[in-house]
């Protein structure tokens, strides 16, 4: 019992070296030591980082339960632990689950919102809620955190940088690029100053990824290079697994086809490997646009239909996939594939009517839309729809106040082009 201590703190300098085997390892022999309470929740929270830069979702679950079991009542433990267990139920496709945390976030927000250990928690808890398609509950959790007694000045800098992150994912969700930039220069910056170089590097590849978004496609494959080259050298593999994803889109969009396929599937084996639902889903979205760049509509099609399969109907990435299934059936061009392409084209159309909050890339789904209702031949929905995607992309852009930026959203980002210019 006594090397229990020693254990632990051993487990938290592992983490801090990026040795996450070792991390794992030690914080495994502070259990096997009897630790208790606050003690075993600290190995265990070590132990769930270290399974979640590893990618390595099941075990980072199991780790986030048994600390929520070891934290006793302990208000800010019990906030870690919530977090960590809805960043694992996110990665594993459960989003429904996510939400159900929300009730006992509020619970403690509500006595101990105070302490930037529980709020800090609740915020990034809001954050995978939110990326989950939780957005009502994200945004719950959110005011609480900010009607807590103690003012935003007032908090700490760790608090200060999750913060920034979750402004800048609500400004995206929100469709406001521009700030979600903003907001992770922010992040990286505060996380810098605090020495965290893994989440800096995460914030990294976030930034790579608003470019993206933005049509600066150059850019984009700079910024997400330089990630990937950060997130390798501390040996983050969930993280180069991310920026990878989205790096392939990026090299697609520069006309780099083969690099561009063999960085998303990449990708994708790694979050498969990982059981991560939710971005392997993601990675086979992208790889399916890529395969259908490269002209193979039939593969394509069938990665394609394995995201779909992976999550729930619901989902905001399955309903995503469904837009790239409805493209790869056009490409294909068999008897009847048009009219399946409408069904899947208009089920993601019609969650992005009721709920656009949850979709962080409106634009092929808008377009892919349009596609299928002109290969069954209903023009003038198609041409209605076309005006109504236009108008939400200029308002979209008004958002966006670099000129060079707005251009770039409007004519260089590949979906927006052609809804501005057809």
């Amino acid at each position: 019992m006594r090397a229990a201590p020693w254990w632990v703190e051993a487990a938290e300098q592992s983490l801090e070296a990026n040795d996450y085997p070792e991390c794992i390892r030690r914080s495994e022999a502070a259990e096997a030591c009897g630790t208790r309470e606050s003690l075993l929740a600290r190995a265990l929270f070590a132990r769930a980082e270290s399974h979640s830069w590893l990618g390595e979702s099941h075990a980072m679950r199991a780790a986030a339960e048994h600390a929520l079991v070891a934290s006793d009542g302990n208000p800010a433990l019990d906030a870690e632990s919530l977090w960590w267990l809805g960043a694992a139920l996110i990665r594993l496709g459960d989003s429904k689950f996510v939400a159900d945390l929300a009730a006992p976030t509020l619970t403690l927000l509500s006595s101990h919102g105070h302490l930037d250990a529980v709020a800090g928690a609740a915020i990034r808890l809001a954050r995978a809620m939110l990326i989950g398609g939780s957005c009502t509950a994200a945004d719950r959790v959110a005011d609480a955190v900010l009607a807590s007694s103690k003012s935003l000045a007032s908090r700490g800098p760790r608090f200060l940088a999750d913060f920034a992150v979750w402004r800048g994912l609500r400004a995206n969700f929100g469709h406001d690029i521009e700030s979600f930039a903003d907001f992770m220069q922010e992040a990286t910056t505060r996380y810098r100053h605090l020495g965290d170089s893994r989440r800096a590097a995460q914030m990294g590849g976030t930034m790579g990824y608003a470019l993206l978004l933005l049509g600066a496609h150059a850019e984009a494959v700079n910024a997400l290079r330089d990630a990937e080259e950060e997130a390798s050298r501390l040996g983050l593999v969930n993280l180069v697994a991310d920026v990878r994803q989205n790096l392939g889109l990026a090299l697609a969009r520069a006309g780099k086809l083969d690099e561009a396929e063999r960085t998303v599937r990449a990708s994708l084996e790694t979050f498969a490997r990982g059981k991560n639902h939710q971005m392997a889903s993601a990675s086979e979205s992208y790889l399916s646009r890529v395969l259908l760049a490269k002209g193979d509509a039939a593969e394509a099609l069938a990665v394609a239909d394995a995201a779909i399969a992976r999550l729930s109907g619901d989902h905001p990435i399955a309903l995503m996939v469904r837009s790239a299934a409805a493209d790869a059936l056009l490409a294909r061009g068999r008897e009847g594939d048009a009219a399946i392409a409408l069904e899947h084209a208009r089920a993601a159309r019609e969650a992005l009517r009721s709920n656009p909050s949850q979709f962080e890339e409106p634009a092929p789904i808008l377009r892919a839309h349009i596609d299928a209702l002109l290969a069954n031949h209903r023009h003038e929905e198609a041409a209605r729809e076309r005006a109504d995607a236009r108008a939400w992309l200029l308002k979209r852009a008004e958002h966006i106040h670099s000129e060079r930026n707005r251009a770039s959203f409007l004519y260089e980002e590949p979906d927006n082009a052609r809804l501005m210019r057809e």
